[in-house]
């Protein structure tokens, strides 16, 4: 697909979004895009996952009060440094694509200001969802559910699958980013 008429499409979802930043994601979803994951895909991953903002950050915060006293922040982190409060051996998920884990703040601080390393790491991760032994064996549509669902929801999601709200949103998602582009395209 020409990226103008993509870079159009994802400009239509986030009216915030300037077409230069839309270019930056439209080209780094591109450099990584396969056959099972193609652009629209990935793109509509990093929509629902941060509405293409790079510095979207969730982690786990403690109360200073009581450090037993903890939950999921989620949202922008605008600073390089680590949000205070953080619970210690925290999970990171970060930038556009929301890809992490128990990873260090530098490779996270790498996925929230180097948007082509963040679609490669994202893309790396759904793939290896779509290559779990329990989402392989499926159909090609369920194998991709399969693989969204557990990026979403690691392995306590993988059960629910066929139902999960976070596939199907997806789904949604790259369907609008489709059509959008389309009439783009043919206008």
């Amino acid at each position: 697909m020409i990226l103008e008429p993509l870079i159009t499409a994802i400009t239509a979802l986030v009216l915030s979004l300037s077409p230069n930043q839309a270019r930056e994601h439209v080209e780094a979803a591109t450099a990584v895009a396969t056959t099972e994951f193609p652009v629209e895909l990935l793109l509509s991953v990093a929509y629902i996952e941060s509405r293409y903002n790079p510095r979207a950050l969730s982690r786990i915060e403690c109360t200073i009060a009581d450090p037993e006293n903890c939950a999921r922040k989620t949202g922008v982190w605008p600073k390089s440094t680590q949000p205070p409060n953080v619970k210690p051996k925290t999970s990171w998920y970060c930038g556009p694509m929301q890809t992490g884990g128990y990873v260090p703040w530098n490779v996270c601080q790498k996925m929230r200001t180097d948007i082509a390393y963040a679609y490669a790491v994202g893309a790396a991760h759904l793939q290896e969802w779509f290559d779990d032994k329990r989402c392989v064996r499926l159909s090609e549509d369920d194998r991709l559910r399969c693989a969204l669902a557990g990026y979403n929801g690691g392995n306590a999601a993988l059960t629910n699958y066929k139902t999960s709200k976070y596939a199907r949103w997806v789904l949604t998602i790259r369907t609008r980013i489709l059509r959008n582009a389309a009439r783009a395209a043919s206008s």
